[in-house]
């Protein structure tokens, strides 16, 4: 997947650069991959592209926004397709995430997990496609959609004190539904959603022993892959459907 860093606003609006796996600096320093000429950007912002997940750190001296919420400094959220960086009052930035034809599908996992409620969850999604067989094309992807609803509901199981990752695959299952039955615009809001929940539970502090574990922090990641295809197969104008 191909990451691209378009500049809207600011004195080097129109500008866009592609963004190469690993880590980008962005600023006016010497040390900066991508130069921007702002002269109210103090500091460093660091963006990390790894299998087709941005990751944006937020190293400058004050107070910034990523898709209109505050930003503190020091932290590192996930940059979603479409969403808006602001690191000052003129420049705005811009992620546009897409298919290069480079990404390759995974090969399964060795051991699956399987749930009751994951089972439960999927069988809603079989329920919602049409019975005459109508729409039940899958859409193209290099996740599969089973394999992000098993994890969603493993690390729902895992927590189910913490209401955000609780939600996500009830969220998840509901936008497939849509999807499946070509509800466009409803399939959109609906994925949206379980972005921003998505975003609020990785973000969210947790103490020490509370942290993600590697399998947990995989299966957020191929739900990040996953939404961020979708949202740009079914935004407005996009010719896939």
């Amino acid at each position: 997947m191909s990451a691209q860093l378009v500049l809207k606003g600011g004195p080097d609006a129109g500008r866009t650069y592609k963004l190469a796996p690993g880590v980008t600096n962005v600023g006016r320093g010497p040390n900066a991959q991508i130069r921007i000429s702002d002269p109210s950007l103090l500091g460093t912002i660091t963006i990390e592209t790894t299998g087709g997940v941005v990751r944006v750190r937020h190293d400058l001296p004050h107070q910034i926004y990523l898709n209109r919420q505050s930003f503190p400094p020091g932290e590192t959220r996930t940059w979603f397709h479409g969403h808006e960086l602001q690191p000052t009052a003129d420049t705005v930035m811009v992620m546009q995430l897409g298919s290069d034809g480079s990404d390759k599908a995974k090969d399964p996992k060795t051991v699956q997990w399987i749930f009751t409620a994951g089972i439960g969850l999927c069988a809603l999604i079989f329920l919602a496609m049409p019975a005459d067989g109508s729409g039940t094309e899958e859409p193209k992807s290099n996740e599969k959609p089973e394999l992000v609803q098993a994890g969603l509901t493993q690390l729902a199981t895992a927590r189910p004190s913490d209401t955000t990752a609780a939600a996500l695959p009830k969220l998840f299952a509901s936008a497939r539904a849509s999807e499946l039955r070509k509800r466009r615009a409803e399939a959109f809001d609906a994925y949206a959603r379980f972005r921003d929940t998505l975003v609020l539970c990785e973000s969210r502090p947790r103490k020490a022993a509370d942290m993600f574990s590697a399998q947990e922090e995989a299966a957020l990641k191929a739900a990040k892959r996953l939404i961020n295809a979708r949202l740009i197969a079914l935004s407005p104008g996009n010719s896939e459907y």
